[in-house]
């Protein structure tokens, strides 16, 4: 396919969405071609094929900013059809939720993600950047959840562990309990003993 001539020939409409500091470059135009030739039209121009989760943040302002420059590219006949209102603009994107061997699409009006067969012809979202956008670490649930899980687990071994302190404690108590019991048992039995031959001492001293 010959890129150059592409580009020539066709307006592109540039946009930024993101999350603060993470904000991606996006470049969206309304050719048509199948995915394999949208991912090399968007190397060809210096990006790539944005990566997208369910969850992104930035799903839903692709969705709003294609649909706005997707107007642009509908007819007369085309508005008064839909009403103006339920046009709808599927553009090429990548999903990690989709199989490899699957191209995915994204949804101008809905802004959900779907399968799509990789030989039609569907227009083109690309991101600009050094890699592709990864939301900031915090704000990934599964991250989230591991930290959950993992200081659950400390707090399980921190009671295991203070568990484990206090019947060790108690064992040590019990056992100079039990020492401190066979001490005074003894002593109360040497007593007893000096008790008692004292006294037939005495009986065999009266006796004689």
């Amino acid at each position: 396919m010959n890129f150059e001539k592409i580009q020539k020939n066709l307006k592109f409409e540039n946009f930024q969405v993101g999350n603060e500091e993470f904000k991606s470059c996006f470049l969206f135009t309304g050719a048509s071609m199948t995915y394999a030739a949208a991912v090399e039209f968007c190397q060809e121009m210096g990006a790539f094929m944005p990566i997208l989760r369910n969850d992104d943040i930035r799903i839903k302002q692709i969705a709003y900013r294609v649909d706005q420059f997707g107007q642009r590219y509908i007819t007369e006949v085309e508005r008064y059809n839909s009403y103006g209102l339920s046009y709808d603009i599927p553009v090429w994107v990548s999903s990690v939720t989709l199989p490899s061997n699957q191209c995915g699409w994204l949804s101008s009006r809905t802004a959900s993600i779907g399968e799509q067969n990789c030989n039609n012809l569907l227009p083109l979202v690309c991101e600009r950047g050094t890699q592709p956008y990864q939301e900031p670490l915090m704000w990934r649930r599964d991250v989230i959840l591991v930290v959950a899980l993992f200081a659950l687990l400390v707090l399980m071994l921190l009671c295991l562990a203070l568990c484990a302190c206090r019947k060790s404690q108690q064992r040590k108590e019990s056992f100079l309990k039990r020492k401190e019991f066979v001490r005074e048992s003894i002593r109360r039995s040497r007593e007893d003993f000096q008790v008692s031959k004292s006294g037939l001492k005495n009986f065999w001293l009266f006796e004689n």
